[in-house]
């Protein structure tokens, strides 16, 4: 099995290291039949990261490559100018990244925790350089990207559109399977983000009426409303820490754009599971089957 990664992406404060430490988290608690263990190892890729991470220590992180707050001492350069400057350095040293990534055994999950600054993924091709270095490099790994966008854009048409187009970019400019995940789904209310996204481009447009009641304005608010309803792919999942049918459905989501666990023996149901054997007692008589054979 291919070593598999997320990369997690979206604006700075969404929650893109609580994301990482959850997953963690929750995968380290799948247990039992019909679940898929999987060791989860977290990286850093953001250089101007601060403070305690959201999770335990990352096993690698680009702060000891290179940091944005030395750069800004030594070059004079503002914070987003650092951070592009520590991108495209470690660009320049991707042996460094791969020697940390190759420690990691077949069928590892590595989960990427990236910059947040929008630049990155629309106006210079750093992000994509580096994912065609994990994808077509030597490491040959499994990309699967995941935006997230705050609960809070939900509510409100307009940001939802203008997350929604941030969200079409990044899939069209990395070129990569991409989840788009609405987290902080538990402070928002369910209905309302249910019924943003259920709108299509007319609801979309009336409900952005501060925008289409100007002329100019209208023709544009009614073109970018329907580039929003007509490309399906900008779907979204909400995430809710607190509900382990919103982790299920992500992970399969995820799962099924990496491919992982696709050549993995599948497990053959059993007819007499359920009809006075357990579990334990079903596979004792496969193995005396097996022994007689």
């Amino acid at each position: 099995m291919p070593r598999c990664c997320q990369l997690v992406m979206g604006p700075a404060g969404v929650g893109k290291s609580t994301y990482c430490k959850l997953l963690q988290e929750h995968c380290a608690a799948q247990q039992g039949p019909g679940t898929q263990r999987r060791a989860v190892h977290i990286i850093n890729l953001d250089p101007a990261a601060e403070g305690q991470f959201a999770y335990a220590a990352p096993e690698v992180d680009v702060r000891e490559l290179i940091t944005a707050d030395d750069v800004m001492e030594m070059m004079d350069l503002g914070p987003n100018g650092a951070l592009v400057h520590c991108m495209e350095y470690l660009l320049e040293n991707l042996e460094w990244l791969e020697e940390r990534l190759e420690v990691f055994a077949e069928g590892d999950y590595l989960v990427f925790d990236c910059p947040g600054q929008v630049e990155l993924y629309s106006h210079i091709p750093v992000m994509k350089h580096l994912v065609d270095f994990l994808v077509k490099g030597p490491l040959s790994l499994s990309v699967c990207g995941v935006y997230l966008i705050d609960a809070h854009f939900m509510v409100d048409p307009s940001k939802f559109v203008a997350g929604a187009l941030l969200c079409l970019s990044t899939m069209i400019a990395l070129e990569v399977p991409q989840v788009n995940i609405i987290s902080k789904a538990d402070l928002v209310d369910k209905e309302e983000i249910e019924r943003v996204l259920d709108m299509d481009s007319a609801a979309m447009v009336a409900r952005m009426g501060h925008l289409a009641a100007h002329g100019r304005l209208q023709p544009l608010t009614h073109t970018i409303a329907a580039v929003v309803d007509d490309y399906t792919l900008v779907g979204f999942l909400p995430l809710d820490p607190n509900d382990e049918n919103s982790w299920d459905a992500i992970l399969a989501q995820a799962d099924m754009a990496l491919q992982y666990g696709e050549d993995l023996e599948p497990r053959e149901p059993r007819d007499d599971v359920g009809d006075g054997g357990t579990e334990d007692e079903d596979a004792m008589e496969d193995n005396d089957i097996q022994q007689s054979l």
